[in-house]
């Protein structure tokens, strides 16, 4: 009893560090409105966390207000290199008059930032790095030059522990899982060729090609299975000529979160379902944790793991 009282006030305690921490800045609140769908994009585009990238615009243009943001759309700081073609601008920096990269949107700068780190070889590390640990995500960046600010991991942490920015990252994994699952269809004779709709979620048919016809008789258990193939995977309504729309039942699915082991900063950890007890996920990984002290539990179920 006095082990469940404990795992009680741990997680009261850390609600309450959490509510704490939440940033209330209405100009950050209204940065991540306005660009988390294209940090979830280029997430998913080229691999760089949303929340490191969100994390990283709030702080180097300053909310998107400072000089260089504002008047060249420069919200990571960027530097001319050698390879730019686009337009320039001079601002000191660490030394007086370098040359920032000039961007006509917003949203150019934030893709450009993804192929930054994408293309250069001193960042490949990263991304062998889960995306979900925006620690060592935070501190890579600073290992390959990213910034001379000897605070910068500090700072990029800090900022999506106030704001809870990692919940873009896993939305960007989960929104990778569900359209996998959705752009997948089995395909059977009856079913023509599909391709995505942009309206809504539905998928229009588009008919194929003549093809020659298939003159072997079906039998019975043919038409039986090719019936529940297709039960299973779409309803099909008509609509005018050969157009039809099928209904994406994918988006009828549970949430579909990371499955399986996955690391937050270097942690193992698991979802479970509201309300589920330490208890029932030892039990469901095969750990006989009897009346062992709560410690030598946790490492049973972190060796299972």
């Amino acid at each position: 009893m006095k082990y469940w009282w404990l795992v009680c006030i741990f997680y009261c305690l850390a609600n309450v560090t959490n509510a704490q921490n939440t940033g209330n800045n209405p100009k950050v609140l209204v940065y991540i409105a306005q660009y988390k769908a294209i940090a979830v994009a280029e997430m998913q585009r080229t691999g760089v966390p949303a929340a490191i990238k969100l994390a990283q615009g709030i702080f180097e243009s300053n909310n998107g207000e400072s000089k260089l943001c504002l008047q060249s759309n420069n919200h990571f700081g960027i530097k001319c290199k050698n390879d730019w073609q686009g337009d320039r601008t001079y601002h000191d920096d660490d030394a007086r008059g370098e040359c920032f990269r000039v961007y006509a949107t917003g949203a150019d700068s934030y893709r450009d930032h993804s192929d930054f780190l994408k293309t250069r070889p001193h960042y490949a590390f990263l991304f062998q790095i889960p995306p979900t640990d925006y620690e060592a995500w935070a501190y890579g960046l600073k290992k390959a030059g990213y910034a001379t600010n000897p605070r910068y991991p500090e700072r990029i942490i800090q900022i999506i522990n106030e704001y809870n920015l990692n919940e873009v990252t896993l939305l960007a994994l989960q929104q990778s899982s569900t359209n996998a699952g959705s752009n997948v269809l089995t395909a059977t004779p009856a079913i023509p060729e599909v391709t995505p709709s942009q309206a809504g979620n539905d998928i229009k048919f588009v008919t194929p090609p003549s093809q020659p016809a298939n003159t072997k008789p079906a039998t019975e258990k043919d038409v039986e299975e090719d019936e529940e193939v297709i039960e299973e995977i779409i309803t099909i309504t008509a609509k005018k000529d050969t157009t039809l729309t099928v209904n994406d039942t994918s988006k009828q699915a549970t949430t579909n979160y990371p499955q399986g082991v996955f690391t937050i900063n270097g942690l193992k950890v698991i979802y479970a379902e509201a309300g589920t007890s330490m208890h029932a996920q030892a039990r469901g990984r095969g750990v006989d944790v009897g009346q062992q002290p709560a410690k030598v539990r946790c490492r049973q179920i972190e060796r299972q793991r």
